[in-house]
């Protein structure tokens, strides 16, 4: 039976020898007989060999395995049904590409030590792979490594140089997915995990990584690491872990519950994005970074906890909104207390609070800002809508001087109030912003609180945009110099609030020729929504008038401008429903957008000439304008410029306006005022009836007209013949060098045009000169800047070759020798005579044979490099001894080593599949601090892991004891020990404090008694009026004699020195009581003792006979 199975093996060897043989891609294939194995080689150094009976495919050698691909594949893969397991002996370096690829039947397999690359797709296919454990020097990961390695269950990770570890892309693609899921332990050794360790791309083929165990030791999280592993429901970071890379847990949808690590110092950005079953976080107070987008849509979040202070909280860098947490939890929780105020004592030292800090912490209620905080970063209170108050410690002038990166940097934009030092801010003074020139761009923005503003003339900057309660305001200054205040926007005046400006305490109504004599432009915004202005007069040295500056002064009726403004800013005039009539300055060559836009009371402005372009809105909704002087200057009118019909919409709405207005009482609606509106309304039907242009018709069919003016264009135009030419130059002809040139003379009528010649320019020439070389003479070359003309001159000569120094090259063996002139001046050169080559030299090496090569004869020139071998012999062959065993361990497989006797080489066989670890379990129950745990060991190694975690149970104290300790002065104690362990709780046990007496009179015999040496004495004491629960005592050193509340006797006995004792009312726990008037019931008793030498002497006869005097005090 034995002898037919015999057969069959080594047939069934020969049958898949030949297709080895053709698809072994190079690999050699031994066949031997002695047990039907099957071996050969797979790479420069290594081999590989079979066992049909166990199943067991061992590698072995040193350095490479071979790359294999799907059509080229390994010699062992036509075996693929009959391995059941891999070894990888010591020596191995690189498990080449598709090395086990679809080894179907694989269950285990064993990696060396020695192992630094594991090849793209060396595990894939191998369905029935339960684990793998990737060993400790591994440095690379290809592509693909364990595909379609459904069964997978455990990969243990130990790669050490995780530090320099690549890993590439889907190294874990479609893994685990028909078994129940994957745990990943990094284990002791590693330091880092790498990059996209566990990341696939392809979201159907994403491997089903349920638990990963992180090993304390590790200090980095490599970025995107544990990305899209949305089977993983929770995970412990160790205390170790110092910086969460970039999207390591991006889209981790079922993430439930994130424990991390109290040495956490950085997250990267999208580290958490889309962890949408994430509901609550707890920071370290480790943390100082956390990049941006980091908690982006954790829509699940409801609470924040964070273990360090709110101090330490502000020293976090958040790199957006969406870094911080509480931008979707709501709310923020400071070592388990929800917070709700921000104190002083929170802020002490701090300078500046950051970007996104608080952002949409709407449980914040109050902050109290100490003078030293200085800076407020990008949207530091964003969205906290539950703020009401905010107080700064410091002075207006020093709120004037923080740094506010933007309006919801400021608490004070969302809490809508400010107090300085506990006092809301209703007034700010002169004295105030005593000193200060800019009072910053957020700093009193939605402020509510203020109704009064006084600034002093060194304010050169301000803003005080939303502050709607202002209801005047006071400059100390002049109107010059208001009008050089800047404000970032209309809206940032607070005049657009109060409506009003007073200039030393006197309202201003008028703008005179003196106020702004020496002014050169009013600033934009700086009368914006002044309701008391009626007149403006301007002198002659304003040459612009900003963007917006008289805007919505509704009753603003007499405007005189001078002729030296050059530039008007949009909407200077919009929405002064009072002016009638304006003079245009003649200097002006654009009127901007909006310049005049709801002037509603303007009828004929007359436009003068110069003007170029009417830009858009620029006379819009000025609907009592009948007639409008154009000059032939104008080229350009923009959209809407003259859009000034009220329409039937338009009066529908102003009815509405006019009839709520008057319903609610109100003065104005909508920035106009309701008597305007009234009047308008009794005046509707004027549409613009006559254009007056003068220029020609053709000029005017030239203009360029944009929509929306089509009142302009209903309207009669009426040209005008006759004017002076206003010309403008253009040159047809360009002078050049050598011709003149060709002016036109146009003018703006289009009708005007004359010619004048410009002069030839010349010729402008400069030199670039061309050093002389060896052959070639020098010169000057010069070149017209203008044109293409050029000439030569100055001419220098050639220099001629320099040969004067030779570079000699010896003689070789086989080339002769020669000198080489070369030109120091280009590139030139020639060589002298050649002498003979010199000839090998040669000198012999004889080599012996060894156990792997050849010996030989060398011969070895002894002038160069060439030499050549005869008397070659075989290798000897190795001599290997009986072997030495080594055991097998729960991760590493067992082998027989062999040692050639002659070289000491070494060779491994007999493998043993590697034990795996045996586990025994020990429960660590929870502790009232600590957590519980089941700690799973290795009965073979120390390998051990941990899992089934059960929160602290918390302590228990439900058995108080009363301690006796109450006084007049406070209730007593009670304690407790926890019913599981040491714990002792100690808590006020309220209702226990003690009465103090008040009617009690302490009795004492005699203050001070003079008594005989060695006389026995007894004191005695009395009370009246001490109540219950009170007793007398009396002290003698550390021994207390204690009575009842009327009396207290105690012998003293002999008494041989002096002695003092005290008499006291005390309660049951030895406290002293006090009587009506706050006293101590409290008396000293003095004995003093007769102790000379005749006294002494006389005491001890009386102490013989028994005749000592008994004394009672």
């Amino acid at each position: 039976m034995k002898k037919a199975k015999r057969i069959i093996s080594v047939f069934l060897s020969l049958l898949l020898a030949f297709s080895a043989l053709s698809a072994g891609g190079g690999s050699v294939l031994f066949i031997t007989a002695h047990g039907a194995d099957f071996s050969g080689t797979c790479g420069e150094n290594a081999t590989w060999d079979l066992s049909p009976d166990s199943g067991r495919l061992t590698i072995s050698g040193e350095g490479e395995t071979e790359d294999y691909t799907l059509n080229i594949t390994a010699p062992w893969a036509v075996f693929r049904s009959l391995i059941k397991s891999v070894s990888v002996g010591e020596g191995i370096t690189t498990l080449g590409n598709f090395a086990f690829y679809n080894l179907t039947a694989l269950t285990s397999a064993s990696l060396p030590s020695s192992l630094l690359k594991i090849g793209n797709f060396a595990f894939a296919g191998c369905s029935t792979l339960s684990g793998i454990t990737i060993p400790v020097n591994v440095v690379s990961i290809g592509e693909k490594a364990f595909q379609n390695c459904s069964a997978l269950t455990l990969v243990n990770f130990n790669a050490a140089q995780s530090n320099n570890l690549t890993a590439n892309s889907d190294v874990f693609y479609n893994a685990g997915r028909s078994a129940g899921g994957i745990t990943v332990n990094f284990g002791s050794t590693v330091t880092r995990i790498p990059a996209n360790i566990c990341y696939v791309s392809g979201s159907s083929y994403r491997p089903k990584i349920t638990h990963i165990n992180i090993s304390n030791g590790v200090t980095t999280i490599g970025e995107g690491a544990f990305r899209a592993c949305n089977n993983l429901t929770s995970i412990s970071i160790p205390d170790s872990v110092k910086t969460i890379g970039s999207s390591v847990f991006y889209y981790c949808s079922q993430l439930g519950s994130v424990n991390l690590g109290n040495g956490v110092e950085s997250i990267g950005s999208n580290a958490f994005y889309d962890c949408v079953s994430l509901s609550e976080i707890t920071l370290p107070k480790s943390i100082k970074t956390i990049g941006g987008m980091a908690f982006i849509e954790c829509t699940g979040l409801s609470r924040v906890n964070y273990k360090g202070s709110v101090k330490e909280w502000c020293g976090i860098t958040f790199g957006s909104n969406y870094a911080n947490p509480v931008s979707y939890a709501n709310n923020l929780f400071i070592n388990g207390a929800l917070l709700t105020q921000i104190t002083a004592d929170d802020l002490n030292t701090i300078t500046k609070i950051g970007a996104y800090q608080f952002y949409n912490c709407k449980c914040l209620e109050s902050i109290t800002i100490p003078a030293a905080v200085k800076t407020f970063g990008n949207m530091a209170f964003a969205g906290c809508t539950g703020l009401t108050e905010v107080n700064y410690l410091g002075t207006v002038a020093g709120w004037c001087g923080i740094t506010f990166a933007n309006n919801s940097s400021n608490p004070v934009y969302t809490a809508k109030t400010l107090s300085i030092k506990g006092n809301p801010l209703t007034a700010v003074t002169a004295s105030d912003l005593t000193g200060v020139t800019d009072t910053g761009d957020y700093q009193f923005m939605n402020c509510l609180c203020i109704e009064t503003v006084d600034i002093p003339d060194c304010v050169k900057k301000m803003s005080f945009y939303g502050c709607s309660s202002i209801t005047r305001v006071n400059y100390a200054g002049t109107v010059a110099g208001w009008c050089g205040i800047q404000f970032g926007s209309a809206q940032d005046n607070p005049v657009s609030c109060s409506h009003n400006l007073y200039i030393n305490d006197e309202l201003l109504t008028e703008i005179t020729l003196e106020d702004t004599q020496d002014l050169e432009k009013v600033g934009d915004f700086a009368f914006y929504y002044d309701s008391a202005i009626t007149s403006v007069n301007l002198s002659e040295s304003v040459t612009q008038i900003g963007e917006s500056v008289f805007q919505h002064c509704h009753y603003l009726s007499s405007v005189t401008l001078p002729d030296t403004i050059t530039d008007m800013g949009s909407y200077a005039f919009g929405y002064c429903y009072s002016i009638r009539s304006i003079n245009i300055p003649s200097s002006l060559r654009e009127i901007k957008e909006g310049t005049f836009s709801m002037c509603a009371s303007l009828t004929e402005p007359d436009i003068p000439h110069g003007v170029r372009v009417i830009d858009a809105n620029a006379f819009s909704l000025c609907f009592n304008m009948r007639i409008v002087h154009i000059p032939e200057s104008v080229v350009e009118i923009g959209r809407d410029a003259f859009d000034i019909t009220l329409t039937d919409s338009r009066v529908t709405r102003m009815q509405n306006l006019y009839n709520q207005a008057i319903a609610e009482g109100l003065d104005e609606i909508e920035d106009m005022p309701v008597d305007m509106l009234g009047r308008w309304l009794r005046n509707t039907g004027f549409k613009l009836t006559d254009v007056y242009y003068a220029g020609t018709f053709k000029r005017w069919d030239e203009m360029t007209i944009f929509g929306g003016n089509g009142d302009l264009e209903k309207a009669n135009i009426h040209f005008l013949g006759y004017h002076t030419h206003d010309y403008y130059e253009t040159v047809t002809v360009a002078p050049t060098c050598t011709q003149p040139g060709v002016a036109m003379y146009v003018c703006y009528c289009g009708q005007g045009t004359y010619t004048q010649e410009i002069p030839a320019l010349g010729h402008d020439y400069h030199g670039v000169v061309t050093d002389p070389t060896c052959m070639r003479p020098g010169y000057t070359t010069y070149f017209c800047s203008r044109c293409t003309s050029v000439y030569t001159d100055d001419e220098t000569p050639a220099l001629g070759h320099d040969f004067s120094a030779g570079e000699v090259t010896e003689p070789t063996c086989t080339q002769g020798g020669y000198t080489t002139y070369n030109c120091s001046r280009c590139s030139e050169f020639y060589t002298g005579a050649e002498t003979e080559p010199l000839g090998h030299r040669y000198a012999t090496i004889t080599v012996s044979a060894s156990c792997e090569k050849g010996g030989y004869v060398e011969h070895k020139c002894t002038r160069c490099t060439y030499s050549y071998r005869t008397d070659q012999t075989d290798p000897l062959g190795h001599e290997y001894d009986g072997g030495v065993v080594t055991a097998p361990t729960c991760t590493e497989d067992g082998y027989t080593t062999y040692t050639c006797s002659r070289c000491h080489g070494t060779k491994t066989d007999n493998a043993v599949p590697a034990l795996g670890h045996k586990y025994t379990s020990a429960v660590t129950a929870p502790t009232c601090t600590e957590g519980g745990y089941t700690t799973h060991t290795c009965t073979r190694c120390p390998y051990s892991y941990t899992d089934s975690r059960k929160p602290a149970l918390g302590h228990s104290f439900t058995h108080y004891v009363y301690n006796n300790d109450a006084t007049t002065e406070k209730d007593g104690t009670e304690t407790a020990k926890c019913d599981r362990c040491d714990a002792i709780d100690t808590r006020t046990k309220s209702g226990t404090r003690i009465n103090p007496t008040k009617d009690a009179v302490l009795k004492v015999n005699d203050g001070e008694t003079t008594v005989d040496y060695r006389s026995i004495v007894t004191v005695t004491a009395s009370a009246q009026g001490v109540p219950d629960g009170y007793i007398l005592a009396i002290y003698d050193g550390g021994k207390v004699i204690k009575g009842d509340s009327k009396s207290v006797s105690y012998p003293v006995g002999e008494v041989r020195e002096q002695k003092t004792l005290t008499v006291k009312v005390i309660d049951k726990n030895g406290n002293v009581q006090k009587d009506g008037n706050g006293k101590d019931l409290s008396e000293a008793v003095k004995i003093e003792v007769k102790d000379g030498f005749f006294d002494k002497l006389i005491a001890f006869f009386k102490g013989l006979f028994g005749l000592l005097p008994e004394i009672k005090i």
